[in-house]
């Protein structure tokens, strides 16, 4: 009598089985470089990992295993220790991707891999492909003013909460991760749209990235990946939005608690790097001072050169070098004397010489189109400021602003102005250094203050 099967509205197990043979596993780990995948592979073989990523080995006490693997092209290790050398010993020598990745599925782990494998699988291709992914911000907005901006975190709560959310028929899995030098906390989950196949497959499967900042009201998902299936393009799209689309309608919810109910909104921002999300939308400094606002966000050395300062720069150092002098003086008296520092007389020499020659003529008249040229970087660094820009590779607006000389209301021409490239907002200023766009008159969106990729421009400001 074959086993019963029930239904279940729980979550995928981590230790669920993929075959070797589904097409979507070698695609996934092809992605990968020869020296990842065998950091990859040392990490399945790890101690810790062994419950959920144990390799194909025999036992040393069967007889029978050498002659039943005799005919294998790659024989089976018998110890764990034994294929941790091999493939330590691999990294220091030369060979194929395709070699390795043909040993790894007809080889080692000829019965598969494990979703919690593929799941570090995916992850370590997001590190190493920092740019394979589209983000979008979603802003977390709380019911009334007396819930905090922010929601409280427990990973293991959310998680449960989150399945409780998605529909029955969809079953996914979840895979935390904390990537290195990345302030968030990154959540993987795989979709499956049909649970009830006989046979463990990913066909079917779409993988979203949900981000979660630190200290910030602010989410970042990516565009919903599907391995290659049967279906048509289209149909593999729909499906994709389709399951985001459910992803995204749960995440409030399972954020949500009993008298904190939080929504979700969209913020009109669009990247392929999560540092330039983190820049915009995170819990630091420069979210809401891009441009030439970002002097109010420098920190550190650089923080006494804010327009917040009341001293002006040249007056402060003249004062701190008249300090030094004083304490110097101070000392003479104190110590015995002394003589003075040949560095602070250099200083003060130096001080002297720039107040002094202010107002005197050059003895050579500068070039006129040098003059220019420091013009237009003095004009470009007053609008960009001294904060680098986040990198955006589009930005798209519609220019809503009304016809000059038109009453108000009156006829209104439809203009899209859409920048593409490596970062955006820098190519805008090296235009401005060079001639092309005329930086005094240039809108403020130009220089990337509105902090967005794509809004409608009224009244020379970006907004939704």
């Amino acid at each position: 009598m074959p086993p019963l099967s029930v239904p279940t509205s729980s979550a995928l197990p981590p230790s669920l089985l993929i075959p070797s043979t589904d097409p979507a596993i070698p695609r996934l780990l092809s992605k990968l470089s020869r020296p990842a995948l065998l950091s990859l592979t040392l990490d399945w073989l790890d101690d810790r990992n062994q419950s959920l990523s144990a390799p194909f080995l025999v036992s040393p006490d069967d007889d029978d295993a050498d002659d039943l693997h005799a005919g294998d092209f790659y024989p089976p290790h018998s110890s764990l220790e034994d294929l941790r050398e091999f493939y330590t010993e691999l990294q220091s020598t030369r060979g194929t991707r395709t070699a390795l990745l043909d040993r790894l599925l007809t080889g080692d782990y000829r019965h598969g891999l494990t979703l919690y494998q593929l799941a570090m699988a995916d992850t370590l291709i997001l590190q190493t492909h920092p740019t394979s992914q589209k983000w979008s911000a979603y802003a977390l907005t709380p019911s009334h003013s007396s819930v905090p901006p922010v929601p409280r975190f427990h990973p293991p709560t959310f998680l449960k909460a989150l399945q409780r959310a998605l529909p029955p028929d969809i079953k996914a899995h979840y895979n935390l991760d904390r990537p290195p030098r990345l302030p968030l906390l990154l959540l993987r989950v795989m979709l499956l749209d049909t649970p009830y196949a006989t046979t463990p497959s990913l066909s079917g499967a779409k993988v979203v990235y949900v981000a979660f900042p630190d200290a910030s009201p602010h989410i970042f998902l990516s565009a919903a990946s599907s391995p290659p299936a049967t279906t048509t393009t289209s149909t593999k799209e729909n499906t994709a939005r389709d399951l985001r689309r459910a992803l995204i309608a749960c995440l409030p919810t399972a954020l949500s608690r009993p008298r904190e109910r939080y929504t979700l909104a969209s913020t009109n921002l669009s990247a392929r790097s999560l540092e330039a999300m983190i820049a915009l939308r995170g819990g630091g400094r420069t979210g809401k001072a891009q441009g030439g606002w970002g002097g109010y966000a420098l920190s550190g050395k650089k923080a006494g050169d804010t327009p917040l300062e009341s001293v002006a720069p040249v007056l402060r150092e003249v004062v701190g070098v008249a300090n030094k002098n004083v304490a110097g003086e101070v000392g003479k008296l104190v110590g015995g004397g002394g003589e003075k520092d040949g560095k602070e007389e250099d200083e003060v020499d130096l001080v002297h010489k720039v107040l002094e020659g202010r107002g005197r003529g050059m003895k050579r008249p500068l070039d006129p189109g040098a003059e220019t040229a420091k013009r237009r970087r003095l004009i470009a660094a007053a609008r960009f400021g001294d904060v680098p820009s986040a990198p955006l590779e589009l930005v798209d607006v519609r220019i809503e602003d009304p016809f000059p000389g038109e009453k108000e209301g009156g006829w209104c021409p439809s203009v899209r102005v859409a920048f593409r490239g490596s970062d955006v907002f820098k190519g805008v200023r090296a235009l401005v250094e060079r001639g092309v766009v005329e930086g005094e008159r240039m809108p403020g969106w130009m220089t990337g203050e509105g902090g967005v990729s794509g809004g409608v421009v009224r009244g020379g400001r970006v907004g939704g």
